[in-house]
């Protein structure tokens, strides 16, 4: 789908403040042993502005310990989760230096940290050259392909990272090169491949994508489904709407939701089916082996599932704008189940300009 991811401790202290010494018990106004009735009355007349040693400058250090505490705690879990994904403050072009200069093994832990932070966005690439780029790919391709210690999946992982670099730049002009992937013996790499093209959207890679809508591969299919719809080009969309007539029940939704994000109507009679929860069956299509899950993990998945196959019909809803819709993102906003679709239900009336109120 388009790029298709959680104590009163302070008052146990206090509990126990008499015998740790941070509150004198004769602070109280009780009595100690020993003490005579007095001696504890003359606290009490104590004017209200004479502080009572010991107790609110005794306070003071419990007072910062627990927030001091918090602090390194949660520092020292920030920096250990910094160290277990890798992450550092390095710009890509230092990223891409430094892994032409680090040895084997550093070399393609800075690639994965590289590819990752394209990816999510955080790794900008605006100011590398298509050139530069470009021998980087190539030439760190060959290098992966002379390194006899990585298992063949590893060089696969490896090559997967490396298109989505290249993908980051958004540039048509490294399709050539993408294409020469899609036809890589690797399931992992082909995959690679789809998502770059997806990220390039060069329109004449539509002839070579379009095959892999054929694949054995459930991932695949799908992958090549995603890429096709991101060319938005008119061609592409009649290759969504032949899959609206598939055998395979998921690829007839993501078909459905991506035409109704194009505003193509064509769509609009499978998405009102997509709106309805009774419509998905028991296991719902849910992608993954269903089997190797319990019943209750299982029922969470379908429920997950269906919510957000639910939430994205919804927005393409909103984008189409048919009248059709609207009654049944009413219903939705007043009697589902979920409070995400009720909430992504009301936005589409909102975006429709619809009065959610109105019957």
């Amino acid at each position: 789908m388009p790029d298709l991811p959680a104590t009163s401790a302070s008052a146990a202290s206090g509990s126990n403040s008499g015998a740790n010494g941070v509150f004198p018990s004769s602070s109280t106004g009780v009595p100690e042993v020993g003490q005579g009735a007095g001696e504890a009355e003359e606290r009490f007349d104590e004017e209200p502005g004479e502080q009572v040693p010991g107790s609110f400058l005794g306070a003071l250090p419990q007072f910062f310990v627990f927030p001091l505490i918090l602090v390194v705690c949660l520092t020292a879990i920030y920096l250990l989760l910094r160290l277990l994904a890798g992450a550092s403050d390095a710009t890509a072009p230092e990223l891409l230096s430094e892994i032409r200069t680090a040895g084997t093994s550093e070399r393609w832990f800075k690639l994965h940290e590289l590819a990752q932070g394209v990816n999510t966005g955080r790794l900008d690439l605006s100011s590398i050259s298509n050139d530069e780029l470009l021998g980087f790919y190539q030439g760190t391709l060959g290098s992966l392909a002379a390194d006899t210690s990585r298992s063949a999946t590893e060089r696969d992982e490896l090559h997967y990272a490396l298109l989505l670099v290249l993908a980051g730049k958004r540039d048509p002009s490294f399709a050539p090169v993408v294409l020469e992937a899609l036809a890589s013996d690797s399931e992992t790499v082909r995959i690679g491949a789809l998502k770059a093209l997806g990220a390039l959207k060069e329109p004449s890679s539509l002839a070579q994508i379009v095959p892999l809508l054929e694949s054995s591969s459930v991932m695949e299919r799908r992958m090549a489904l995603d890429a096709v719809a991101c060319l938005e080009t008119a061609e592409a969309r009649e290759v969504l709407v032949e899959q609206l007539r598939s055998s395979e029940t998921q690829m007839v939704r993501n078909a459905a939701i991506w035409l109704g994000m194009a505003q193509d109507e064509r769509a609009t009679p499978v998405l009102l089916h997509l709106l309805d929860r009774e419509a998905y069956g028991p296991d719902a299509g849910v992608p993954g082996d269903l089997a190797q899950l319990s019943e209750g993990s299982r029922a969470a998945a379908r429920d997950q599932y269906v919510d957000d196959m639910m939430i994205l019909t919804c927005r393409a809803a909103a984008r189409l704008g048919d009248p059709a819709f609207v009654s049944v993102l009413q219903a939705l906003r007043r009697d589902d189940r979920s409070m995400k679709v009720k909430s992504a239900a009301l936005d589409a009336l909102h975006d429709m300009g619809v009065d959610p109120e109105t019957s």
